[in-house]
């Protein structure tokens, strides 16, 4: 099942705008291969855990396909998506989602909407592929889909309040313990808590139980048979997964 757009995203009047920003190829280059990037929203990006920034990756990304609703098909958007938020539980519940943009170079001086539908899905892919690698360097994808996502909105004041407050809470409640080692680049996660959606929602009242709940419930609305980005549970118990898979 799709995810619905959350509560908070609709009420900031975000959803289904017709795009009022320009978008060529130019644009979307400099939006996709940006190597100057925010310096501020780095460093309150990479506060907070290593499986908290997989899963404000996989939120902003969220404000980005729920920005677009009515305005283009975003099926295949949305399983993607559902992916990202299974992987941010544990990385064995998603298989690749890299993301091949289409090659004509004339193709976003025409495509206002599919164009930066296919950038941010791009960068979730890359984004995704550093978190599965324990590549230290995840920050920099989340960052960069938040530029992204605020280039996109049709005024910028509600997503910017919405990611600070967010970034904030992360950071307090799922803080960066360990020094990375930047010698190997890599990180092991795996003994972090995983951040649930519901999370980033200022009115979920949030409690170990109420976290482990919401993961619970929302696992138990995937459907691997349907979407091509989860793996099944045989894939998943040879893959390495502990335990149960879909359960909690």
């Amino acid at each position: 099942m799709a995810l619905a757009c959350p509560d908070y995203v609709k009420q900031a009047g975000v959803i289904g705008v017709p795009p009022a920003y320009a978008w060529n190829n130019d644009v979307a280059l400099k939006l996709y291969a940006a190597k100057d990037q925010n310096a501020r929203l780095y460093r309150a990006v990479d506060a907070s855990s290593f499986k908290a920034k997989m899963s404000t990756l996989a939120i902003v990304t969220e404000w980005i396909i729920c920005r677009f609703e009515g305005l283009a098909d975003l099926t295949d958007a949305k399983l993607r998506v559902e992916a990202a938020w299974a992987a941010a539980i544990h990385p064995a519940y998603a298989k690749s989602l890299g993301f091949k943009m289409t090659k004509d170079p004339n193709f976003h001086n025409a495509a206002p909407v599919e164009g930066p539908v296919e950038i941010a899905l791009a960068v979730l892919g890359r984004g995704h592929d550093r978190y599965t690698a324990g590549s230290i360097y995840l920050a920099e994808m989340v960052v960069k889909q938040a530029v992204l996502a605020r280039y996109l909105m049709p005024g910028p004041k509600a997503f910017d309040a919405w990611l600070s407050d967010a970034l904030k809470r992360a950071a307090a409640l799922f803080p960066r313990t360990t020094e990375y080692d930047t010698s190997t680049g890599i990180y092991d996660a795996t003994a972090e808590k995983p951040v649930p959606r519901e999370f980033f929602d200022t009115a979920f009242q949030w409690s170990e139980a109420a976290a482990a709940k919401a993961i619970r419930d929302f696992l138990a609305t995937l459907h691997p048979q349907s979407n091509p980005y989860l793996r099944s549970p045989d894939e998943m118990t040879a893959a390495g997964f502990p335990g149960k898979p879909y359960s909690f």
